[in-house]
């Protein structure tokens, strides 16, 4: 019976092991470009996934719980690339997240996160942009995940810059970036002039492929043990 037990427990630990990554590079949005601060010290906005598929690359920005994309006159999702043969045909959107986006070149506004060659914006609405669940993916074909790990003159200190607000807080908005180059984010300290604004900070939630992955792999184990105790 024991040997029984520790052989499930064996083949579970091995099967969460063999959990495969959701994407092969992640950086936080976590550097703070609000003039009032959309994030507590060391908070996060969300993450930026990038994987390789290809000779293409699957983007997939997700917001904490409670921010959803935003543009009043700022871009919703800037980016860098340094592929120089990249056109129009290269972008195509795979998740719109319930919003409507538009394309530009080069991104229109980052509200001192710097200069992105790349960008796009949603739909704006009152309070975030019309439909927003704070999700979008879109790819980039011909390019690989290191041509986005750049940055592009001005300040900006990052890759990528989002614009965000707090959907259920009026007048709660701002830009959050997150990379630093070819290496992952620290976090950053709220902006300049602000205390920390409590309500735009979001609350971060599981990943839903890998908790996913890993219900899989413990129905798995259980049918093992159930089979083996029959035997």
């Amino acid at each position: 019976m024991i040997r029984k037990l520790v052989l499930a427990a064996a083949v579970l630990a091995l099967a969460t092991v063999a959990i495969p990554k959701v994407s092969a590079a992640s950086f936080d949005l976590n550097v703070d470009y609000c003039s009032t601060a959309c994030l507590p010290s060391g908070g996060s906005a969300g993450t930026v996934d990038l994987e390789q598929n290809g000779s293409n690359v699957d983007i997939t920005i997700q917001l904490n719980a409670g921010l959803v994309f935003h543009d009043q006159g700022l871009t919703s999702f800037s980016f860098n690339n340094t592929s120089s043969t990249l056109v129009l045909a290269d972008f195509s959107i795979l998740n719109a997240g319930g919003t409507t986006w538009t394309f530009q070149k080069p991104a229109k506004n980052t509200d001192g996160a710097g200069n992105f060659m790349y960008g796009y914006e949603c739909a704006a609405g009152s309070n975030g942009c019309v439909g927003s669940t704070g999700v979008f993916e879109f790819e980039v074909a011909n390019t690989t995940i290191a041509s986005f790990e750049t940055t592009n003159g001005g300040a900006s200190n990052v890759d990528f810059a989002a614009n965000v607000a707090n959907s259920g807080v009026s007048g709660c908005t701002g830009i959050v970036g997150g990379g630093n180059g070819t290496s992952q984010t620290s976090p950053s300290a709220p902006g300049s002039t602000g205390g920390g604004n409590v309500a735009c900070q979001g609350t971060a939630v599981p990943e839903p492929t890998s908790v996913l992955l890993l219900g899989t792999a413990l129905l798995f184990a259980g049918k093992l043990l159930k089979m083996k105790l029959l035997a």
